[in-house]
C-alpha cells in the first residue's frame, strides 16, 4: 500500500469518528430537551389540577374585582360589612339616630347537595377554560364577627346605635323618591374575620380540602327591639347574608384563603366574563346598597332597609282682644307619651324667644310610665315656670319617633278670665276648660297624634279678652229706659186727662 493510500485511509477513519461524535452529542441534546418538555408538561398538568379546585371569579379587570375580594396578606382576612338605617323626617330636619341594638350570628351554612360554583381557572381568564366545584358548609370557627362595643370576636356580635347626643344626622324628607347614592342614613360596621388556622385543623375528620366554604351571617334582632326603638322593617327584608370563603393549597400543602364574597342567595353560582355576579346577588352588608333593586332608587314606603321615621310639632301662642296682654307669658306644660316605643329616644326642642333661645336634647322613656314632661302648671310651685309663651312665640320639638302622642296644658296666672281656644292642622281641638279663672288650667281634652307625614303639626292656643264697651252698656239699657219713660208719660197724661174730665163734670152740675 502506498503512503498516499495510508494517509487517505486514516483521513477517512478520522472523519467517520467525528461524525459519530456529532451524532452522539445531538442525541444527548435531544434527550435533554425531551426531559425538559416532559417535566414542563408534568408541571403544567400539576398546576392545572390544582387550579381545578380553586375557581376564579371570572371576568377581567373591574369585572373580576366586582365579584371576588382577593386576599394577598394576613390583614385582608379581616374586613367590615355595613349595617345602616335610613332616616326620615317630615321636614328633612336634623335628628338624633334611634337607640337600638342589632344582634348578629355567624355559623356554617346549610348547603344543599349539588350546590356548585362554576368559574374560570386561575391561569385562564379569557373565558375559554372553566371549572366547577362543590360548595361546602363552612368549617367550625372559620369565621368570627365583632361589633365595636363587643369585648371579643366570636359567633355573636352586637351593633349599637344611639345612646348619646353625639349622633345627630341629616334625614330624607317623607313621601319622596330617594336615590340610593345620596340617601341619608346612619350606619355601623360589623367586623368579620376569617380564621385560616381553622381550615388546617389536623383534628378535623374529614380534613378540609381545597374549595369553597359557605357561612351564614344572620340578623337575629328581635321584633320587640326594633319596635321599641321606633324602627320600621319592610316585610321583604332579608336577614341573612352568605359568605363564601375560597381556599387552595400553598407550597407546603396547607390550605390558604385567597378570596371571599358576600352574597344574598344560598345557591349555585356561575361566573362568566359576560355577566359575573350581578350586584343584586353580591352585597356589601345589611345596607341600602344591598337592599334596593336595579333602578338604584326607592320610595320611603317601599324601602327594604330598616327605617326610622320622625315628626315635628310647634306649640304656638296667640293673644287677641283689646284687653288681651300680648306681653304676658303664660305658663305651659308639654307631655309626650308613646305606647309603642319602649326605649329612650332623643329629640330637639327650641323656644322661639329671641331673648333666651333654648335648644337641646332630652330623653323620655316611653311605655314605662315615666314619659317626657317639660314645664309645669302647678300653682303650688310658685311663679317660676320652666316654659312660658307670649303672643306669637313658639315652642318647637323636632325628631319625635312615630306613635308619639302630645298633650298641652296652659295655666291662667292672671286675674282676668280669658276665653281659650285650641286648634291644630285639622281645626279646633277640645279643651277641658274654655274660660279658666286665675289659677285654673285649660288642657287639651285628648292627646294629639303628631304622625303627620305632609306638614309639621301646629298646636295653637289662643287667649282672647275683649273690652267692655260703654256704648254697648248704653245701648243695652236704653230700650228699657224708653219703655219706662213712655209708661210714665202715658200715666201722667192719663191722670191729667182724668182730672180735667172730673172738673168739667163738676161745672155741669
Amino acid at each position: 500500500m502506498s503512503m498516499y493510500n495510508v494517509k487517505r485511509s486514516n483521513t477517512n477513519l478520522f472523519m467517520k469518528g467525528n461524525d459519530f461524535m456529532k451524532k452522539r452529542i445531538i442525541i444527548k441534546m435531544l434527550s435533554a430537551v425531551s426531559s425538559v418538555i416532559m417535566v414542563s408538561a408534568m408541571a403544567v398538568s400539576s398546576i392545572t389540577a390544582s387550579a381545578a379546585t380553586t375557581p376564579n371569579s371570572g371576568g377581567e379587570g373591574e369585572d373580576a374585582a366586582k365579584v371576588l375580594h382577593t386576599v394577598s396578606q394576613a390583614s385582608d382576612l379581616t374586613f367590615n360589612i355595613n349595617k345602616d338605617i335610613v332616616l326620615f323626617n317630615e321636614d328633612a330636619l336634623t335628628i338624633f339616630e334611634p337607640n337600638v341594638t342589632y344582634t348578629y350570628t355567624v355559623a356554617p351554612a346549610t348547603v344543599a347537595d349539588g350546590t356548585t360554583i362554576t368559574g374560570l381557572t386561575e391561569d385562564d381568564n379569557d373565558g375559554e377554560a372553566t371549572v366547577t366545584v362543590a360548595v361546602r358548609a363552612g368549617v367550625a370557627g372559620g369565621v368570627t364577627i365583632k361589633g365595636a362595643t363587643d369585648a371579643a370576636a366570636g359567633g355573636t356580635a352586637n351593633l349599637v346605635f344611639g345612646n348619646d347626643t353625639g349622633h345627630a344626622k341629616e334625614t330624607n324628607a317623607e313621601a319622596t323618591t330617594i336615590d340610593v347614592d345620596v340617601a341619608k342614613t346612619t350606619d355601623r360596621a360589623l367586623t368579620v374575620a376569617i380564621n385560616e388556622t381553622a381550615f388546617n385543623d389536623a383534628t378535623l375528620d374529614p380534613k378540609p380540602t381545597a374549595g369553597v366554604y359557605r357561612y351564614t351571617i344572620t340578623d337575629i334582632t328581635t321584633a320587640a327591639e326594633l319596635t321599641g326603638a321606633g324602627i320600621v322593617r319592610n316585610a321583604a327584608y332579608n336577614p341573612v347574608r352568605y359568605l363564601d370563603v375560597y381556599t387552595k393549597y400553598d407550597n407546603s400543602g396547607n390550605l390558604k384563603v385567597y378570596g371571599y364574597v358576600l352574597l344574598k342567595a344560598n345557591g349555585s353560582i356561575e361566573y362568566s366574563t359576560e355577566t359575573g355576579v350581578t350586584e343584586v346577588t353580591k352585597v356589601t352588608g345589611f345596607d341600602k346598597e344591598s337592599e334596593t333593586d336595579n333602578t338604584g332608587e326607592y320610595e320611603d314606603g317601599n324601602t327594604i332597609s330598616d327605617q326610622y321615621h320622625t315628626y315635628n310639632v310647634d306649640i304656638k301662642k296667640k293673644v287677641e282682644g283689646d284687653l288681651g296682654d300680648k306681653n304676658h307669658a303664660f305658663p305651659f306644660k308639654i307631655e309626650l307619651t308613646n305606647a309603642t316605643n319602649t326605649k329612650a329616644a332623643e329629640f330637639y326642642f327650641q323656644h322661639s324667644s329671641a331673648a333666651s333661645p333654648t335648644d337641646g336634647a332630652f330623653t323620655y322613656t316611653a311605655g314605662t310610665g315615666s314619659e317626657w314632661t317639660y314645664g309645669t302648671v302647678d300653682t303650688a310651685s310658685g311663679t317660676t315656670y320652666t316654659l312660658k309663651l307670649k303672643d306669637s312665640e313658639t315652642f318647637t320639638i323636632n325628631g319625635l319617633p312615630k306613635d308619639t302622642m302630645l298633650k298641652v296644658t296652659e295655666l291662667n296666672d292672671t286675674s282676668d278670665t280669658y276665653t281659650v281656644t285650641a286648634t291644630d292642622n285639622s281645626g279646633s281641638i277640645g279643651l277641658t276648660k274654655s274660660n279658666p279663672a286665675k289659677g285654673e288650667t285649660a288642657a287639651l281634652s285628648s292627646v294629639v297624634d303628631i304622625d303627620n307625614t305632609t306638614v309639621k303639626d301646629t298646636i295653637t292656643f289662643t287667649n282672647t279678652l275683649k273690652d267692655i264697651s260703654v256704648t254697648g252698656v248704653l245701648f243695652a239699657v236704653a230700650p228699657f229706659a224708653v219703655i219706662v219713660l213712655a209708661g210714665i208719660v202715658f200715666f201722667v197724661m192719663f191722670m191729667k186727662n182724668k182730672k180735667k174730665n172730673s172738673s168739667e163734670s163738676s161745672s155741669v152740675i
